[in-house]
């Protein structure tokens, strides 16, 4: 088999200098949109809707305090609790930060906290 010349040799390696070189800027290029995106994701975090609880004399603390650990399954006994006394002190408490879609569903009671055994 014959050995190929010198400069086939050199046509070849400047060929894989030119492919690492897309490599690479492919790959700078796909950084600078995934950081663009994530500045997006940030973006819209900021616009998340509250989840706000309100005071009122006529429910209990229990009451209250057990609907949101029922009703928002991030939440313990302790933290409900905590946030039932704090809307009580303050007259509101923010319960947590979503979006829309969520936030309006955790306030119709739509989502609960299901357990499989």
């Amino acid at each position: 088999m014959p050995r190929p010349s010198r400069k086939v040799q050199r046509e070849a390696s400047l060929t894989k200098k030119k492919v690492h070189e897309r490599i690479r800027q492919t790959l700078k290029s796909r950084k600078t949109k995934t950081k663009a995106q994530e500045k997006q994701e940030r973006e819209k975090e900021v616009e998340s809707w509250r989840v706000i609880l309100y005071n009122d004399d006529i429910h209990s603390f229990a009451y209250v305090t057990e609907s949101l650990a029922n009703c928002v399954p991030q939440l313990t006994i302790a933290k409900a609790h905590l946030l039932t006394l704090q809307a009580h002190r303050t007259g509101q408490a923010e319960i947590l930060r979503t979006w829309k879609d969520k936030a309006e569903q955790y306030c119709r009671g739509e989502i609960s906290f299901l357990v499989f055994s």
